[in-house]
């Protein structure tokens, strides 16, 4: 796995293999959709690949600066995503919103990949290699898939710093 960037409880991306993977810990806004298509940027013109954004229990939808990039992330590079997996965590009234953003922004792209709102990263093991697989050419372990996912999840959520440094000498 490559960890591309990092905010402490607030979102992680990284790639595994070609699957790019982005963890969110706290409301999307302005500022993370900006690092986010960064990230992007890095693996454009890499091939096509699948993306997986996991939205942790709990969580506001994104800021309407946030939902518009997005939507423009998802069409401006849409030929080369083969799918797309949003995992909604949660059963709330908050994960209930967030599933009708997600719906919401999904109506407003000219999307050519398959899309599927998931509620668990376990939903991934069956729904995404078989696709992406076919789509891409590359297998995808389900199990590998789920940990991995599971991972960069924890790295959003954990409040502890990217690279600790040894203290300094008095």
């Amino acid at each position: 796995m490559e960890l591309f960037d990092r905010a402490p409880g607030e979102f992680c991306f990284a790639r595994w293999k070609n699957v790019v993977v982005q963890a969110w810990a706290a409301q999307a806004n302005a500022v993370s959709i900006a690092r986010l298509r960064q990230t992007l940027s890095r693996v454009a013109g890499s091939g096509v690949r699948s993306s997986i954004s996991v939205i942790a229990d709990g969580l506001p939808p994104p800021t309407p600066e946030a939902r518009a990039g997005f939507i423009d992330l998802m069409n401006s590079g849409a030929n080369e995503i083969a799918c797309l997996a949003i995992v909604v965590q949660g059963t709330g009234f908050a994960s209930s919103a967030l599933r009708s953003a997600v719906t919401g922004m999904r109506v407003a792209t000219m999307r050519t990949y398959e899309m599927a709102i998931l509620s668990s990263v376990e939903e991934l093991g069956p729904w995404l290699p078989p696709r992406h697989l076919m789509k891409t050419g590359v297998e995808l372990d389900p199990a590998r898939l789920c940990e991995v996912v599971r991972d960069v999840t924890q790295k959003a959520v954990s409040t502890a710093p990217m690279l600790s440094l040894p203290p300094r000498a008095g």
